[in-house]
């Protein structure tokens, strides 16, 4: 279908301009005295300006990143220094908050990238598994491009219950909870996954706007999910999926999944199949094994 070609293109886009980003030509070494600048424009932007604890937890991993005092980049290490445990009483054993606010810092530093700092040049990035932060310097082409120019927006709306059943609310926000993880899963580079459904400022962005309600009858849960393209607001997708009603967790994972799963297939698949096509042609062209 048409949409399907345009999000292909987008996707070549995309490819093309991470290729670009990856080359030589456009990195550069970042210095000391640039790298701090830039962590000063970060800590002063509105989504670390109110968050005390984040912006410890980013000074303190930048900090030592760019020193090169990685031996301080362990979770103990910030847990007392960033955090300020009490270090008669923690252990990292015991107490994840660590590792829960280091993925908290993670998806704001993704969210700074895409709203206030798409225009910084020197980046931060703290990979999974890592407490040392990647300082790298972008090219003028990812700089001027926003993070909207290379992917389309799909927002997960509020999953509704349908009927008097007692359970079938929690139900639903349970599900939501789960096809959140299930379409980023699935659609990751195809499609940005958005989780604010009702902030006006998102769905003016949004292309697409998933919704759907969930029946409870007889033994079974029936869950009907409709894709709706957010500017024509035209149907342009229309799913049902059973499961039996034995086990919330399995019957919410499980629909989730084949939700997930369904959408890649039937709407999003010429993505996949360009994406595919494009990193194949860059390898030939660049001889990369």
């Amino acid at each position: 279908m048409n949409t399907s070609k345009t999000i292909a293109s987008t996707v070549a886009a995309d490819a093309l301009s991470r290729r670009r980003d990856a080359s030589p030509a456009s990195e550069g070494v970042v210095e000391p005295e640039q790298a701090m600048a830039a962590l000063a424009r970060v800590l002063d932007s509105p989504l670390f300006a109110k968050s005390p604890c984040m912006r410890r937890l980013l000074r303190f991993v930048v900090q030592h990143s760019v020193t090169g005092d990685l031996r301080r980049l362990t979770e103990y290490s910030i847990g007392l220094e960033a955090l300020g445990k009490d270090p008669n009483l923690y252990s990292p054993g015991d107490d994840p908050s660590v590792r829960v606010q280091m993925g908290r810092l993670r998806d704001r530093l993704r969210r700074y990238y895409e709203e206030d700092g798409s225009a910084d040049t020197v980046r931060f990035e703290i990979p999974q598994g890592s407490y040392a932060t990647t300082v790298s310097s972008v090219s003028r082409e990812r700089r001027q491009a926003p993070f909207k120019a290379f992917y389309q927006v799909l927002v997960l709306d509020v999953i509704e219950g349908v009927g008097d059943e007692p359970a079938i609310l929690p139900f639903t926000r349970g599900l939501r909870e789960e096809l959140l993880h299930g379409l980023f899963g699935e659609l990751h580079g195809l499609v940005a996954v958005a989780v604010l459904a009702h902030d006006d400022a998102e769905v003016r962005e949004a292309d697409y706007r998933l919704e759907g309600g969930v029946r409870q009858a007889a033994g079974m849960l029936r869950a009907t999910m409709r894709l709706i393209d957010a500017r024509s607001h035209c149907l342009i997708w229309s799913a049902r999926f059973d499961h039996a009603d034995d086990d919330v967790l399995r019957a919410q994972e499980a629909l989730a999944a084949s939700i997930s799963v369904r959408l890649k297939q039937e709407v999003f698949a010429a993505s996949a199949s360009a994406a595919f096509a494009h990193a194949h042609a860059v390898r030939e062209t660049f001889k990369i094994s």
